[in-house]
């Protein structure tokens, strides 16, 4: 499919997506099913979010490479592609949000404001940065979960396109009791260190 059949697609049936919120669940799990399977008409490897209410404002539609970044450019070429539609606002990549926000994910609370991380670097690829993000209830068993959390909090935080770009690498731990003892930094000020470290490298 081409970008000019899906969005050819979509104007044709934006309207039921205006309201999702406002129809029975049923008939919304439908219509999000038909979406992804047009969207993967075009490209299997992008997903995509619908927020907001067109009685309060624009309807955003957020089309999203989950991070992939061999794919941005499919992502790039299809909102580049999108045409003016009343009632909507078409977004490529999750946008940053900032850090002030929590989340359960997977079944645990994820809460920026109690998140510190340590900056890594590989020898193997000098001047990329790598995190170990440590949680005060980190379990060694949930390891998976929480590094799953982990990229969803960096996704919503940073910015999906700037999470991908900018963070190679990932790992979880513990707390320790005093943080600032082991030079550890409060996630909420990544974003500023994201930049002293692209401005040194």
């Amino acid at each position: 499919m081409t970008t000019r059949e899906f969005w050819d697609w979509f104007e044709l049936n934006n309207k039921k997506y205006l309201f999702l919120n406002d129809v029975d669940i049923d008939v919304k799990e439908k219509f999000l099913d038909e979406f992804l399977t047009e969207l993967h008409k075009y490209c299997d490897q992008l997903y995509f979010e619908i927020g907001g209410h067109p009685m309060d404002n624009n309807v955003e539609l957020i089309i999203t490479a989950a991070g992939n970044t061999n794919v941005f450019n499919k992502v790039e070429e299809l909102i580049g592609a999108a045409p003016v539609i009343k009632s909507w606002q078409f977004i490529a990549f999750k946008p940053a949000m900032g850090f002030d926000f929590s989340v359960d994910f997977y079944g645990q609370k994820f809460d920026p404001a109690e998140i510190w991380f340590l900056p890594l670097s590989s020898k193997a690829q000098p001047g990329t940065l790598g995190l170990r993000v440590y949680y005060k209830n980190f379990e060694e068993t949930l390891k998976k979960k929480f590094i799953a959390g982990t990229y969803h909090i960096l996704d919503a935080g940073l910015g999906e396109k700037q999470t991908a770009l900018n963070i190679k690498h990932v790992d979880v731990g513990l707390l320790p009791e005093q943080p600032e003892k082991n030079n550890l930094i409060r996630l909420k000020e990544l974003p500023a260190y994201i930049n002293w470290f692209k401005t040194k490298n």
